[in-house]
């Protein structure tokens, strides 16, 4: 999945039935399913972030014209 607001959502809806279980140990793995989740999220965020960026100081500097 690519999308980081729809990674957002499937952590919190792990999040929400982990306070749901009765068992520790689906109670932890859902958990943990969350944090990896959040944490492909902030990665996807970072990147487009730094394409973004990347981008932008491309167009700057190649719109500078080097002295003849």
């Amino acid at each position: 999945m690519d999308d980081p607001v729809k990674l957002r959502e499937l952590a919190a809806w792990y999040r929400t039935f982990a306070e749901q279980s009765g068992n520790p140990t689906i109670w932890d793995g859902r958990l943990r399913t969350a944090e990896d989740l959040e944490a492909e999220a902030t990665e996807l965020e970072t990147r487009s972030a730094r394409a973004r960026c990347n981008r932008y100081l491309s167009s700057q500097t190649s719109s500078i014209r080097q002295p003849l």
